[in-house]
């Protein structure tokens, strides 16, 4: 009869150990499929970042070109006598 109750114990005991690897495997599992979301997620990021960093430049220059034109149109208005005519031409 002790043979059976240790017997019975130590098959407790394994079952026990079963289901935690089980458990613990399903963990792994899961922060794997974690891991590969969220690496997925900043590749998209990072991405969505490059582009908008992308027209951010474009759109500084834009902004510098169009401040230009408008410094020397400012400047030619300026120039102008009370006639409409240009005193000084330098190009525009």
């Amino acid at each position: 009869m002790q043979a059976l109750s240790r017997l019975e114990a130590a098959l407790s005991r394994l079952e026990a150990a079963v289901e935690v690897r089980a458990e613990a495997g399903g963990s792994v599992e899961a922060l794997r499929d974690d891991r590969v979301r969220l690496e997925r997620d900043r590749a998209e990021l990072a991405s969505k970042l490059d582009a908008a960093e992308a027209r951010a430049r474009r759109l500084r220059e834009a902004n510098a070109e169009v401040a230009a034109r408008l410094v020397k149109v400012m400047e030619r208005v300026r120039r102008m006598d009370t006639g409409g005519n240009v005193v000084e031409e330098d190009g525009i």
